[in-house]
């Protein structure tokens, strides 16, 4: 990952892509994924980094998706 200098923004991420959402006006999204661990980056159109939520267990904006759950983000 490009971190710009000590910013919670990212340049570019160097994994593989899962899945890509818009969301809604409120900032709501809802994707389907296999049950495993992700992180989640949001891009705004104004800017060309994208914000990490927060680091745990060295994974940035960690999400973890159960077989048979359906959680919200």
């Amino acid at each position: 990952m490009d971190r710009v200098g000590q910013t919670p923004y990212y340049q570019a991420i160097h994994t593989r892509l899962i899945k890509q959402a818009n969301t809604d006006d409120k900032g709501h999204f809802k994707v389907l994924l296999p049950a495993g661990r992700y992180s989640i980056f949001t891009k705004k159109k104004v800017i060309s980094s994208m914000p990490a939520g927060g680091m745990k267990k060295n994974n940035i904006a960690p999400a973890e998706v159960l077989p048979g759950k359906n959680d919200k983000c």
